[in-house]
Formats: structure tokens, C-alpha cells, sequence
């Protein structure tokens, strides 16, 4: 009987560490298991991640590229502005260079104008004080042979 008793421990024995095998095989395909299910949920959540940053980066590079395009369309108005304003200011310096040359060609003309009168008059005056002294001249030459006719008339009455 202690043979079989024996043996019955022995089957006994054989049975617990079947058992205890099964249940560790059973543990390590769970834990298996865990670990893939582990990994699946990592990947998941590193694909999220990376998803969420690359829109994260879309959205800046998209900000940044509205906010270099505000930048080149106020730089264009700016310089479109002070190209407007160089031109009004050459402009307007031109229209004060002609207002000035036309101001001077007046003045010249006005001189000219005022040189020619001055001429005529000067032209005209000799020519009145040249009148008036041949009226002089005739004068007394009428007033000498006035004086003298009297004095061939004296003679002629005192002889």
C-alpha cells in the first residue's frame, strides 16, 4: 500500500505540475496578449500623437505663411505709397519749376516790353524835341527876316 501511495503522490505530483505548467502557459499567453495589446494602444496613441503634431505644425506653417503674405501686402502698399508720394513730390516740384520759369519769363517779357516802351518814348520825345527846336529854328529864322525886312524898311525910309 505504501507502493500505491507512493504512486498516487507521484500522479498527484505529476498532476500539480501539469496544472502549474497549463496555468504558467496560460499566464504567458494572457500576458502575451497584454503585451500586444500594449503595443496596439502605443502605436495608436504615437500615430494620435504624430497626427496632432503634424497639424500642429500645418497650422503654424500656415500662420506663418498668412503672416509673410499680410507682411509682403503691407510692404507693397508701403512702397506703393511712397512711390505715390516721390511722384506727388516730383510734381510738385516741377509745377513750382514752372510757376518759376513762367514767373521769369514774365519778368523778361514785361522787361522787354517796358525796355520797348521806354525806347518809343525816348524815340518819340527826340522826335517832339527835334520838332520843337526845327519849330524854334523856323521861328527865328521868320523873326530874322522879320528883323531884317524892318531894318531894309528903316533904311529904305530914312533915305
Amino acid at each position: 500500500e505504501l507502493e500505491r501511495i507512493k504512486l498516487f503522490a507521484e500522479l498527484k505530483e505529476k498532476q500539480m505540475l501539469e496544472r502549474k505548467k497549463r496555468a504558467e502557459e496560460k499566464f504567458n499567453r494572457e500576458q502575451a496578449k497584454r503585451q500586444e495589446m500594449i503595443a496596439i494602444q502605443s502605436s495608436h496613441l504615437e500615430a494620435m500623437a504624430s497626427e496632432a503634431e503634424e497639424r500642429t505644425l500645418t497650422h503654424m506653417r500656415d500662420q506663418e505663411r498668412e503672416r509673410e503674405e499680410k507682411e509682403r501686402v503691407k510692404k507693397e502698399k508701403q512702397e506703393q505709397l511712397w512711390t505715390e508720394i516721390h511722384a506727388s513730390r516730383q510734381k510738385q516740384l516741377q509745377q513750382k519749376e514752372v510757376a518759376k520759369q513762367s514767373v521769369k519769363t514774365e519778368k523778361e517779357r514785361v522787361k522787354r516790353i517796358q525796355a520797348h516802351q521806354q525806347h518809343s518814348m525816348m524815340e518819340e520825345e527826340m522826335g517832339e524835341r527835334a520838332g520843337t527846336r526845327k519849330r524854334n529854328e523856323q521861328l527865328q529864322y521868320y523873326l530874322k527876316l522879320q528883323q531884317k525886312e524892318k531894318e531894309e524898311k528903316k533904311k529904305a525910309e530914312a533915305l
